[in-house]
């Protein structure tokens, strides 16, 4: 099971890739390999990256594989492996990033949002001194280490007290 968690890991490009040893561990294939262990029965999955360059193979064993791709090789490939009866998937391409400007407008809604039902319930007023009461107490935390930082005693009156 975690040889298939990570085998779905590794194939998606917006999932994080595992571990650096794993990656090591990974063994590679040629195309004449892969043609015959998958006749033979022995091949359970295969994930080709979106570029069309390398297949993710997980083998009968649990054992994650990767084969290089001549692109034009590709079709070829998975008709072959669909005949082997082998499950064939396409990773999805790597999720981009909104731009910021879109990220800062929606997240501008969404407070918003958030405050307009705060303020449908009668609790805005709550909230709003909770969080200035938290905030001063983070204030007085940040200069008491601070001082504590400079070498000041907690008896000196020379710092902003609240």
């Amino acid at each position: 099971m975690k040889v298939y968690l990570l085998f779905l890991l590794g194939v998606s490009g917006w999932m994080p890739q595992p571990p650096p040893p794993v990656i090591a561990s990974i063994q590679k294939w040629d195309m004449t390999t892969l043609l015959r262990q998958a006749r033979l029965g022995r091949v359970r999955r295969a994930a080709f990256r979106d570029d069309r360059r390398v297949v993710a193979i997980l083998d009968s064993n649990g054992l994650m594989r990767n084969v290089d791709l001549f692109p034009p090789a590709v079709p070829m490939l998975v008709h072959e492996l669909h005949d082997a009866n082998v499950n064939v998937e396409i990773a999805p391409p790597p999720r981009q990033a909104p731009a910021p400007l879109i990220t800062l407008v929606r997240q501008g809604f969404l407070i918003a949002i958030f405050a307009w039902v705060l303020e449908m319930m009668g609790m805005l007023w709550v909230v709003l001194a909770g969080l200035m009461m938290w905030t001063s107490a983070i204030q007085r935390g940040v200069v008491k280490v601070w001082n504590e930082l400079r070498g000041r005693n907690e008896d000196e009156k020379d710092g902003p007290r609240n």
